[in-house]
């Protein structure tokens, strides 16, 4: 595969977003994408972030402080992610409600490539019913309830986005990702911007 090679000048972050329903496999592509590519990808997980900033899980964030303190805070977190080594592009695995809150996904649009991980809400349900992560949003009732009142709410805002990649499996979207990959990229390297100032 070639260099992605962008043309931004090289103090500005290139960065491609993932936005999707939680068990989408934002995580796990972006993870995949910096080992297909190593030294020349980065792969970050927005809740990560928030997580190592405040010292505590988002389960307990909801918890503590509520929905509209987390939102607020992820925003913040977006507009101050790090910058990624010198030639590298930032895969961003944001989290699912964060294109809705705070003008984020106006954001992601003006300063990176955005990509949609469409996922049927069946094979979501079954990823979310399997897995041991803690999620705010579906403790109590019932998954496939809940992933079709997020379905509803989110894919506005999602549709928005600059490519839609459906996928059933993390290496269907994976193999999808990188058929469009220079394309990706090049629109990423056109909406780089100066990273935030850092305090």
């Amino acid at each position: 595969m070639q260099n992605y090679a962008p043309q931004a000048p090289r103090s500005y972050p290139v960065r491609l977003y993932l936005i999707g329903l939680p068990g989408s496999g934002k995580t796990t592509l972006a993870k995949a994408l910096g080992r297909r590519m190593p030294g020349q990808v980065t792969a970050l997980d927005l809740d990560k972030q928030i997580e190592e900033y405040t010292g505590q899980t988002i389960a307990s964030l909801f918890q503590a402080h509520g929905e509209a303190h987390f939102r607020a805070l992820e925003a913040e977190q977006l507009r101050s992610l790090p910058p990624a080594p010198t030639g590298r592009l930032q895969v961003v695995a944001t989290g699912g409600g964060a294109p809705l809150f705070h003008g984020n996904l106006a954001y992601l649009k003006a300063t990176g490539a955005v990509v949609w991980l469409e996922v049927p809400l069946p094979t979501l349900a079954r990823r979310l019913a399997a897995s041991n992560n803690p999620r705010p949003l579906f403790v109590g009732g019932s998954i496939a309830e809940k992933l079709e009142a997020l379905a509803l709410a989110r894919y506005p805002a999602y549709s928005q986005a600059d490519v839609r990649l459906s996928a059933l499996t993390p290496a269907e979207a994976l193999e999808g990702i990188l058929a469009q990959w220079e394309g990706l990229v090049g629109l990423a390297a056109a909406r780089a911007q100066p990273s935030a100032p850092t305090s």
